[in-house]
C-alpha cells in the first residue's frame, strides 16, 4: 500500500489515534541537519544518568533514559501485546488491511502491562520529577507498521481522560469522547505537573518515522513554539523518552519499502491527583507497588466459599481451614486485574474465562472475597488440586497482585504473584 501524507488516507485520524483532542500546530520550523545529528549523538555518548534528568527537562523538556529495559523484555511485551490486541476489542484501531496501528484503553486489553511502570530506573525518574505520590493516568500503543505509515502536524498534548467531562469548569474544555472514555482539555498549571513515559519497542532510525521535537518549546506554554532546531529522537529498542506535554513534537511517514516497524508504549503520568470543579481522572494509579498498598486489605479479607457439598465457609489467611485439610487448593480471581477497577459486566466476563481456563483441569467452586468492613468483594473460584505454581501462573495471567493458597495440614497463605 502506497504511504499516504495525511493518516486519514487510510482511515487513521489524529485524535483517534492519540485521543488528545484539537492539537496546537506550529509552522514549521526549520531542520538544521548538524545541529540534529550533534543532539542526537550527545544524547547517546553522554550517556545521562538519572542526576541529569531535572536539569534537562527544565531545559529542553525531555530526556532519553537509555536501556531502561533489556532487549529481552521488549520482545517479551511484544509478545504478549500481539496476544491481547488478537481480539476486536474496544480500543484496538486497525488499517484496513488488519494491521494495529494504535490503541487506547491499554489497561483493561492488557492488564499485566503495568508492570512497566515498576521498573526500577523508570521509578526513580519518575519519583525525581514527580515526587512520591505521582500515579498513572491513561496507557496508549502506537505503531507505524511497515507499508502503511502515517505522519503528525506539529501540536503540543493537552487533552487528559476523566470519568465525567460535562461538569462547568474555569479549568477545563473543549469536552470529547475517545472510544466511550470521556476527555477535556486541561489548564497549563496541570499538564506543567505531567510527565509522559515512551517506551520504544523497536529501534528508531531515519527509516521508521522518528518523533521530532523543539527543544524547549515547553516554556511556551499552550502557545506555538517560537523557531527552533528540531531534534529526531533516534533510539535503541529499551530506551524510554521522558517528555513533557506541552513540549512541541511531531512525526514523519517511514521512509518507502521499510520493513521496520515503530512501536511504543505510551503512559503519562500525573502528580497531581485532585482535580479541581468536580473532575475526576478516568484512572489513576499510585506507583506504590501492589505489596505495599494492598496486603492490609487482603490480610482482614473473607474468602467465603458459596457452593461447596458440605456448605458454605470462608477461608482467612494465617488460619487452617477443616474444609481443605486434605487438599493443596488456591482461592483465584480474574476480576480488577492489578486492583484497577473494571465494570461489573467485564468482570463477570473474566471470571467466566478463568473458569473455561480451569475446567477439565480442575475441581473448581465459586466464591467471593469479601472485605471484612464490607467496602468490596471480589468474584472468585476455589480450585482443588492445583498445584501453587500453577495458581500463580493462572493469576498472573488474568492480572492478579496475589491469590491465597494452601496445602494438606497448613494455614491458609497470602502468595505474591
Amino acid at each position: 500500500m502506497p504511504l499516504r501524507s495525511d493518516p486519514v488516507g487510510v482511515g487513521y485520524r489524529r485524535d483517534s489515534l492519540e485521543g488528545r483532542g484539537p492539537a496546537v500546530v506550529v509552522s514549521q520550523v526549520p531542520v538544521v541537519r548538524q545541529t540534529v545529528l550533534a543532539r542526537c549523538r550527545e544524547i547517546g555518548a553522554r550517556g545521562m544518568t538519572v542526576p541529569d534528568l531535572l536539569s534537562a527537562l527544565e531545559r529542553d523538556g525531555y530526556f532519553l533514559l537509555r536501556r531502561a529495559f533489556s532487549h529481552g523484555e521488549c520482545h517479551r511485551l511484544l509478545s504478549e501485546w500481539q496476544s491481547a490486541s488478537e481480539s476486536d476489542a474496544v480500543g484496538v484501531m486497525r488499517s484496513p488491511t488488519g494491521a494495529v496501528y494504535g490503541a487506547r484503553n491499554i489497561i483493561d486489553l492488557w492488564p499485566d502491562v503495568l508492570r512497566v511502570t515498576r521498573q526500577p530506573a523508570l521509578q526513580e525518574a519518575l519519583q525525581r520529577v514527580l515526587g512520591p505520590h505521582f500515579g498513572l493516568v491513561r496507557v496508549l500503543y502506537f505503531d507505524k507498521p511497515p507499508g502503511e505509515s502515517w505522519a503528525l502536524p506539529w501540536h503540543k498534548d493537552m487533552a487528559i481522560a476523566v470519568q465525567y467531562n460535562r461538569i462547568p469548569s474555569d479549568h477545563f474544555g473543549r469536552a470529547t469522547i475517545k472510544y466511550g472514555v470521556p476527555h477535556v482539555e486541561a489548564p497549563t498549571w496541570l499538564l506543567d505537573q505531567m510527565l509522559t513515559a515512551r517506551l520504544h519497542l523497536d529501534e528508531v532510525t531515519e527509516e521508521n518515522g522518528p518523533l521530532r521535537v523543539l527543544p524547549g518549546s515547553h516554556r511556551d506554554g499552550k502557545e506555538s513554539a517560537s523557531n527552533r532546531n528540531e531534534v529526531r529522537i533516534l533510539c535503541d529498542l529499551g530506551d524510554v523518552l521522558l517528555i513533557r506535554p506541552l513540549v512541541s513534537h511531531a512525526s514523519g511517514h517511514s521512509h518507502q519499502g521499510t520493513a521496520r516497524h515503530r512501536r511504543v508504549l505510551h503512559f503519562e503520568f500525573s502528580a497531581v491527583r485532585e482535580l479541581p470543579d468536580g473532575y475526576r481522572w478516568h484512572t489513576f494509579i499510585l506507583p506504590t507497588g501492589p505489596r505495599h498498598q494492598w496486603e492490609s486489605a487482603y490480610r482482614e479479607t473473607d474468602y467465603r466459599v458459596d457452593d461447596f457439598p458440605t456448605g458454605p465457609f470462608a477461608i482467612r489467611i494465617g488460619e487452617p481451614c477443616s474444609e481443605l485439610a486434605d487438599v493443596e487448593w488456591a482461592f483465584v480471581t480474574a476480576c480488577n486485574p492489578h486492583s484497577h477497577q473494571l465494570s461489573e459486566a467485564e468482570n463477570a466476563r473474566r471470571i467466566a474465562e478463568m473458569e473455561q481456563a480451569v475446567s477439565g483441569r480442575w475441581q473448581f467452586h465459586h466464591g467471593c472475597g469479601i472485605s471484612r468492613d464490607g467496602s468490596w468483594q471480589e468474584p472468585s473460584l476455589l480450585i482443588l488440586g492445583i498445584r501453587e505454581s500453577d495458581a500463580i501462573e493462572l493469576a498472573r495471567r488474568f492480572g492478579q497482585n496475589a491469590i491465597v493458597a494452601g496445602r494438606p495440614g497448613e494455614a491458609a497463605r497470602l502468595v505474591w504473584v
